[in-house]
Order: structure tokens, then sequence, then C-alpha cells
């Protein structure tokens, strides 16, 4: 396909008709360089046209991709295929799910690969759906174990299923034509007699416990549901019998087994947001090092500062190690089982600001610590030290002002008889509508244009503090204008005997 030859007019058209499509068009050279992008890609990666232009294609997937992503490009150039089904990641690590065409075409007298992005969030959404709504409708009908009946308006049994033989001792042949008070205890009747009149009334479903006759002489205690259906002059009764015994010992070991595996996934989620949301801002802060002292490399009178970026990256890597150590440990043990140990909370705020300060060299940062206590005992473990940067580095990222300044103050607070340190972080970034200071805690809360927080970090946060048995919130630094800023608050209980 060659668009070299169109007229200026038509070249200002097919540009014109780009910039308007809702799919994300990049442009590329034969080496996988950005050479364009739609306003599209723009808005939905939340790259700045400058930036977006310094990229490969490799660096808008995820990092588990790369891979994959340059052997699927060879193979495009090849001509081997022409679809890539790989996610797109936007600047801040989220997932954006796509299935891109791409097509060699000749552009500006230049041979590049036009590549057309969809996001087919919808179509995932929909067809996990479906595949949901299939499997229970099959376990539905693979696990039906209950007496199926009718009854007609003449109070007698017009159809009972095989499973009566199994329950009540009776083959279906057996009850077929009899009076339902010849099976229902005679006590019984009279409320069966009212459930069906108020039925037919209200057209409500019928969901009730009756003593029925079993075979041998004995009443046990079933659960009958079922609907009445109206038609004319007369009605009939469609339900199922289930023996409660049996329905409440099922009951209790759905809601444990339900209870042990959501958990265990909640569980595991945890673990693994920690380590995607982590891992991502160290290998951040290693790239943005590494390209400072690629930077000051040609420059003989900076060594300082070469051995200043060495050190982050050591630095960094060796907080990667201890992280995976610390998940890996935390992931062999319940939760609940988690060991907290007494520890300075005041030490490691001070490391973490001095790290935030380190991680943002080019930017003006203004952060104050104040408190009367010279050491602060609590219960809690290293994962502490995410907290305090996660909610240092938002005020930081969202900050619009020439210095970013935060004020972090101690104190002492007692809340139904029991004694916490209180954390307040206020900062002068964009701030919180009030509408979404309780959803910038929630899992998987995306980022919108006039809010702040990073969504996945502030739900860790808020899962570390609570695992101490403590809280967190957001509320305005200015009460009642909060683009004037936010105020985190956090309250971690204070170590006995401390």
């Amino acid at each position: 396909m060659n668009v070299s030859n169109l007229g200026k007019e038509s070249l200002e058209d097919l540009q014109s008709l780009i910039d308007s499509i809702t799919d994300m068009i990049f442009v590329l050279d034969l080496k996988g360089n950005i050479l364009k992008a739609n306003p599209m890609v723009l808005k939905r990666l939340k790259y700045s046209e400058q930036k977006i232009l310094k990229k490969h294609l490799v660096d808008l997937h995820p990092l588990e991709f790369h891979e994959e992503a340059r052997l699927i490009f060879k193979q495009i150039i090849e001509g081997k295929t022409d679809i890539c089904p790989i996610p797109l990641i936007d600047i801040y690590g989220t997932l954006i799910p796509v299935e891109t065409k791409a097509v060699r075409v000749k552009w500006n007298n230049q041979e590049v690969i036009f590549g057309i992005s969809r996001d087919i969030s919808e179509k995932i959404k929909m067809k996990r759906k479906v595949v949901e709504s299939e499997s229970k409708y099959t376990t539905l009908l693979d696990n039906i174990s209950d007496i199926v009946v009718e009854v007609n308006g003449s109070m007698k049994i017009s159809y009972v299923n095989s499973h009566i033989q199994e329950m009540l001792g009776y083959r279906p042949e057996q009850v077929i034509g009899l009076n339902i008070s010849q099976l229902a205890h005679p006590e019984d009747m009279s409320e069966i007699s009212r459930e069906i009149e108020e039925a037919i009334k209200s057209k409500r479903v019928i969901s009730a416990e009756y003593r029925i006759k079993h075979e041998k002489g004995h009443y046990i205690t079933a659960h009958v549901r079922g609907n009445v259906i109206v038609q004319k002059d007369n009605y009939k009764f469609i339900g199922v019998i289930r023996d409660s015994t049996n329905q409440k010992i099922a009951e209790q070991k759905l809601k444990e087994s339900e209870k042990k595996y959501r958990e265990a996934f909640e569980q595991a989620t945890f673990y693994k947001d920690i380590l995607a949301h982590d891992i991502l801002n160290i290998l951040q802060n290693i790239k943005s090092s590494h390209e400072l002292l690629i930077l000051f490399n040609n420059i003989a009178d900076h060594q300082e500062q070469k051995i200043e970026f060495l050190d982050i990256i050591e630095e960094q890597v060796n907080r990667g190690k201890e992280l995976i150590k610390n998940v890996r440990k935390l992931s062999e043990v319940d939760e609940s089982r988690v060991s907290l140990k007494i520890m300075d909370a005041i030490t490691i705020l001070k490391a973490s600001i001095e790290f935030v300060k380190n991680s943002f060299s080019r930017k003006k940062i203004s952060i104050i610590l104040s408190t009367p206590h010279e050491s602060i005992k609590i219960r809690g473990n290293d994962l502490l030290r995410d907290v305090f940067e996660n909610i240092l580095f938002n005020a930081i990222i969202y900050n619009r002002n020439s210095i970013a300044k935060i004020h972090v103050f101690i104190s002492q607070v007692k809340k139904k008889n029991k004694n916490y340190f209180k954390f307040e972080f206020k900062d002068n970034a964009r701030g919180i509508s009030d509408d979404m200071k309780e959803l910038v805690f929630n899992q998987g809360y995306i980022q919108e244009k006039h809010s702040k927080g990073m969504g996945l970090g502030l739900f860790l946060v808020k899962k570390i503090i609570e695992s101490y048995g403590g809280e967190i919130w957001v509320e305005d630094k200015v009460t009642g204008d909060h683009k004037k800023g936010s105020n985190f608050v956090l309250l971690i209980p204070k170590a006995r005997g401390k």
C-alpha cells in the first residue's frame, strides 16, 4: 500500500480521519520506533506527543511481553502475520487489552508499519460473563438432586420425579394421584392452604419448611419452594422439595469453603499487587538513574553525581530483593498469622522521606516532619515503608506547583479506649474531590483527570494499615476546598507498654 502519492488535500483529509478515529493508531519505522501517534494514543496511554515519539513499540507493552512483542513485530515486517494480541500499558502501568492490526505501507516516501489498536476490554468482559453464565447453568443442571413436584388445583400430586424415592422412600407411581394431605403433617395443612391462597393473590414465590411423611411412617422436615401458576379458574403448583437437614449441612460447608477460598484468593491477589506495583516503581527509579548516569558520563567534573546515581541503582536493586523476600515470607502463612514486631516508625519514615527526595532529583521538594516524639513504637512489619513511600510519591507525582510541599504531623490520639499514633501527610497537590475520597482506596481504581492517588498503591496502603489494626482516610487540607491539597490520615495502634 502506498499513501505517498496522495495529493496535499487528500493527505490532509486522511490525517483528519486518523485524528478522529477512536482506535489507537501508530506509525512505526521498520525498527519499531514510533514516528507518529494519533490523539487517542496520547489520551489512552497518557503520554505527551513529545514523549511518545521517543518510545519504541516494545516500551508500550508490559515488561513480561517484551520478547514476544519483538518476535511478533519481526513477523509483521516479514509479512508472516498482521495481528498482535499483546495488551498495551499506559504511563502509570495500567493494562489496556487490545487487538492490534498492522500493515506495511509507504508514508512520506518511507517504508513504515501502520498499527491500529482496538480496545477489547468490553469484549473480554462480555465473553467472561457468557462463560460464567454457561458454567453456572451447567453446574445447576448437573447437581439437581431435589424432588420436583407438580400439584393441581385439587391439591393432588400430578407429577413427581424419581428423586422422591431417595428422599422419602416412595416410587413416583405410589404418590401420583394422592392428595398432599396424605403426605403432609396434619398440623401443617392449614399453613400450606394459606400459603397457596396468598401466592394466588400476590403471585409471590412459596418458600417454607413443612413436615412430610416418609414411606416408613416418620416425618422429615423439608424445604418447599415454588410458584403457583394460575390458569383461568384453576391453578397448579410447581416446585422443588429438599431435605432441610442435608441442605443446612451443605450450606454450612459451602459457606466455609467459600470463605476459605475467598480469603486465599484475596491473600494471593494482595501479594501479587504488592509485587506488580512496587517492582514497577523500582524499575522506573533504576531507569531514571541510568539515564542521568549516561547524561553525566561524558562530563569529567561530575564524579559525585555519578556515584550518587550508582548508589540509587544499588539501593533499588536491594529494595527489590527485600520486597520479593518479604512477599515470599508473607505468602507462606495465613495473613491472620503474619507476625508483627515492635518497630520505630520514625526511623522508617525518615528513611522513606530521604528515599523519596533522592528519587525526584529534578523536582523541588519540601518535606517537613513535625513531631514531639523522638521515637514511635508500633507493631508492624517491613511493609510500613511501602505505606509511607506510596503516600509521599502521590503527593509529588500529582503536584503541579513549582515546589511540592508536604508537612507530616505526628500526634497521639485515643479512640474507643485504644491508643493510636496519628500520622497526617498534608500536601499542596491538586487534591481529591469528596466523591473520590473513598474510591481512591479501592482495588483497581483508575486515576481520573481531577483526582489524586495511584489507585492500586493506595489500595495496598489500606490493606497494610488494616493488617496492623489501624485506619486510613483522606480529607481536605483546607476544610471545604479540596483544590488546596489533601491530608492523608493514618491511625496506627501504639505498641503496648511503649
